[in-house]
C-alpha cells in the first residue's frame, strides 16, 4: 500500500476495522456526551468511509484539499470528510437535514404517481450535487432547488385555501415540515460547534457556515411568505364571530393537541391516578355541514402552530 494511503487512514485488516476519521469522529462526539455519531461505525458508514479512501489514495488521483480550493462550490465530500471528519460529519447531518426537508415540500401527495416519482429524481439528483452547488441552489435567487420549494409551497397553500387539503392530511403534511424545521435547526447549530472547535484557522470556515446557516433563513423565509391563508378568506376572529367561542375554543385546540400527541408517542402514560378524571359534560362541536368553519379555523391553528416554531408570531 502506498505511503499516501497509509497516511489518510485506511486499514489493512478487517473491512470492519475503524478508520482514522471514524475513530476521530465518534471520540469526538463521546467526550460531548452526544450520541449524533452513535452510527458512525454502522455497516453504512464503513462502506462510505472506505468508498472515500479508495477514491482519493489512488496514486493516479489528484489531491483535492480544502486549502487548495479556489472557492468553496469545488469542495468534494468525500475529500473534505478524509481532511476534516469531525466537520465533515455534522455537514453531512446537516444534508441529510436538508434532503429529508426537500421530500416534504416538494413531493405533494395528492400528485398523480408520475408527478411524485419525478420529483423524488428530481431530488436525488439533488442530492448528487457538491455539499455548496446544492446549498447555492436553495438560497439563491435562480436556484433551481429554491424555485421548486417555491412553486411547491405555493401549491400546498391554494390547497389549504380551496379545501383540497384538510384534516388529518393536512395537520400531517405540516406537522412533517415543523420536524424538518426543528432538525435543520439543530443541525445547523451543531455545524456551527463543530466547525468552530475544529476548523479554527482553516480556509473557508467561516463562508461554508454561512453558506449552511443562509440555507435554513432562506428555507424560513419562503415558509413564512408563502403559509398563509387567502386575504379573501375569514381572519379568525370573523370565524369566531360567525360559529361562536365554544365551537372555535373546540378548533383551536384541535390542532395544537395533534401536534402533541405525535411528539409525546413514545413517552410512558400517567398512571391512573395521575389522570385528570373527565368531565361528563360534551362539548358543542360544530356542525359537519359548515365546511367553512372546518376548513378555516383547522388551516389557521395549524398555520399558527408552525407560525409559533418558526418564531414568526
Amino acid at each position: 500500500m502506498s505511503s499516501k494511503s497509509s497516511s489518510l487512514g485506511v486499514n489493512d485488516g478487517s473491512p470492519t476495522n475503524p478508520t482514522r476519521q471514524q475513530r476521530a469522529v465518534y471520540s469526538w462526539h463521546e467526550a460531548r456526551n452526544s450520541g449524533a455519531a452513535d452510527d458512525i461505525f454502522s455497516t453504512e458508514w464503513f462502506e462510505r468511509t472506505r468508498s472515500f479512501l479508495v477514491k482519493h489514495s489512488s496514486l493516479d488521483s489528484p489531491d483535492v484539499r480544502l486549502e487548495s480550493l479556489e472557492k468553496v462550490e469545488d469542495l468534494e465530500f468525500g475529500a473534505f470528510f478524509i481532511e476534516h471528519p469531525i466537520a465533515a460529519f455534522a455537514l453531512w447531518q446537516f444534508l441529510q437535514a436538508c434532503y429529508a426537508l426537500d421530500r416534504v415540500v416538494c413531493i405533494n401527495p395528492l400528485s398523480y404517481e408520475d408527478l411524485r416519482n419525478a420529483d423524488e429524481n428530481r431530488i436525488k439528483d439533488w442530492e448528487t450535487l457538491p455539499p455548496f452547488q446544492y446549498m447555492n441552489a436553495s438560497s439563491s435567487k435562480d436556484g433551481k432547488i429554491r424555485r421548486k420549494w417555491t412553486t411547491s409551497m405555493e401549491q400546498l397553500r391554494k390547497e389549504i385555501n380551496h379545501g383540497a387539503l384538510e384534516g388529518e392530511m393536512l395537520v400531517t403534511r405540516l406537522y412533517d415540515m415543523y420536524n424538518g424545521i426543528d432538525r435543520l435547526k439543530s443541525s445547523v447549530s451543531a455545524l456551527r460547534d463543530s466547525f468552530d472547535e475544529s476548523l479554527k484557522g482553516i480556509k473557508f470556515r467561516r463562508e461554508m457556515l454561512d453558506r449552511a446557516e443562509n440555507v435554513v433563513k432562506e428555507r424560513v423565509k419562503i415558509l413564512s411568505l408563502v403559509l398563509k391563508l387567502d386575504q379573501n378568506r375569514p381572519s379568525p376572529s370573523s370565524v369566531s364571530e360567525s360559529v361562536g367561542d365554544e365551537a372555535i375554543d373546540t378548533q383551536q385546540n384541535s390542532v395544537p393537541t395533534d401536534i402533541l400527541r405525535r411528539q409525546k408517542e413514545n413517552s410512558p402514560p400517567p398512571t391512573s391516578s395521575a389522570r385528570p378524571r373527565k368531565s361528563n359534560k360534551r362539548v358543542k362541536k360544530p356542525r359537519a355541514s359548515s365546511p367553512n368553519v372546518d376548513r378555516t379555523t383547522e388551516s389557521v391553528h395549524v398555520h399558527v402552530c408552525l407560525y409559533e416554531h418558526l418564531g414568526l408570531n
